[in-house]
């Protein structure tokens, strides 16, 4: 059980609402303090079930000055807290609506993915150290050395970081995101490139010949990475075991598109692109539908209806995109 110790800043003295939030939510433990400033809340509170309690805090308290909510992760409690089933039957006795959505809270995920989604040093180092030995795996054949790149890519969270702009509605995160992954793409294309044009490259070998032929099973593989790495998200989890996943969706294909056009290869390297697109395409579209199944949602009804317009037009073009994609897969088959 994840758990999460918060620090309610409140621009008012109010005893009273410590009462009201324990008998309305289930908080595990509490407490309260309060000067002439104001007053200061301490929760520590079940992560998954966060979210109705900020929620009631924002919307109660957001629009006045000194309200601020300060969340931590929690390592250990001790002395240690009761059992989860324990906790489980608690929040049965109070309802199930504050535990419907198991995940973190929207604000946390928000931030989590915005720190991936966005550039910076270490995740251009981790671009070209990743394509540097995705080329040496591809070259040789060596399925281990490929595997070792897929656990240095980065490219889960500008990917996540613009399904996830798409679902709240953010433009400033979904431009962000679409500069990290051009930029980061255009990186590993430079790096692949330079490395097809004096290197040697083998269309018969197996690891570079399987994805100069697309099939419609790269769709099935993308979307099960998207939702896998949203899923991921929504719960807390570390995503380097789905960053394995969504990179065998999106730096293999790229780093043999770059490979084979470095090579002089320009026919078979087509192909690898269309992987590496259709790729793209198919992961955002199950990330959004993924995000929209775990209930991510703006707190405030104005940028609910903001966001459920954009994320309309972002899946309306996703999905155009698809269908073009798939019929220059269906030409490529004849």
């Amino acid at each position: 059980m994840a758990l999460r110790w918060a620090e309610i800043f409140l621009p008012e003295s109010n005893h009273d609402l410590v009462g009201e939030i324990k008998s309305q939510y289930n908080i595990i433990d509490s407490y309260y303090s309060c000067d002439a400033n104001g007053g200061v809340m301490k929760l520590l509170l079940d992560a998954e079930t966060a979210e109705p309690v900020f929620d009631y805090l924002e919307n109660r308290y957001g629009h006045r000055s000194g309200f601020r909510i300060v969340i931590v992760p929690v390592e250990a409690v001790i002395p240690r807290l009761k059992d989860d089933d324990q906790i489980l039957n608690k929040e049965e006795e109070k309802g199930s609506s504050e535990s419907d959505s198991k995940r973190i809270y929207r604000e946390e995920l928000y931030e989590d993915i915005k720190s991936v989604a966005s550039g910076n040093r270490t995740f251009y180092l981790m671009v070209s150290l990743a394509s540097c030995v995705a080329a040496i795996g591809l070259l040789r054949g060596n399925v281990a050395i490929i595997i070792g790149a897929m656990v240095l890519a980065p490219l889960l969270g500008p990917n996540m970081g613009m399904a996830f702009a798409a679902t709240l509605g953010d433009p400033n995160l979904a431009k962000k995101s679409i500069q990290t992954i051009i930029s980061g793409s255009i990186l590993t294309l430079f790096i692949a490139v330079t490395v097809g044009w004096f290197a040697t490259v083998d269309l018969e070998n197996p690891e570079i010949a399987s994805r100069m032929h697309v099939d419609y099973s790269d769709i099935v593989l993308a979307s099960a990475s998207g939702a896998a790495g949203a899923l991921s998200f929504t719960a807390g989890v570390s995503g380097s075991l789905i960053g394995v996943m969504v990179a065998v969706a999106l730096l293999p294909p790229l780093m043999v598109f770059g490979l084979l056009l470095g090579a002089g290869h320009i026919h078979q390297s087509l192909n690898a692109f269309l992987i590496f697109a259709t790729n793209i395409v198919c992961l955002n579209i199950s990330a959004v539908v993924m995000f929209l199944f775990q209930g991510i949602r703006p707190n405030y009804w104005w940028e609910a209806a903001r966001a459920k317009k954009q994320t309309r037009i972002a899946i309306a073009v996703w999905m155009t995109l698809l269908v073009v994609l798939i019929f220059l897969m269906s030409l490529n088959a004849d």
